[in-house]
């Protein structure tokens, strides 16, 4: 049996609905790629999950920045003083 824990395998069903035109493209996109549609399905799914938790930790390293460079500014007088 392999290590993975039940947790990790365990997989959970959805219902899909998409237009006939993305299904056309989507059929032929995986047909093209050698891949099953569910698989396509799950790659694209998986892409969109990697950019959108970069994009969220962009904005919270952005937010962060101001955040420092404020704080920074509000001590910039004592740096000051003791040079």
């Amino acid at each position: 049996m392999s290590g993975l824990t039940k947790e990790k395998r365990k997989v959970e069903r959805i219902n899909l609905t998409i237009s006939g035109s993305m299904h056309s493209e989507l059929y032929a996109i995986a047909q093209k790629s050698d891949m099953k549609i569910l698989d396509a399905i799950r790659e694209a799914i998986s892409d969109w999950m990697k950019e959108k938790k970069s994009e969220l930790m962009k904005e919270g390293y952005l937010a962060r920045a101001k955040e420092d460079l404020k704080i920074m500014q509000e001590f910039k007088h004592l740096d000051n003083e003791l040079w």
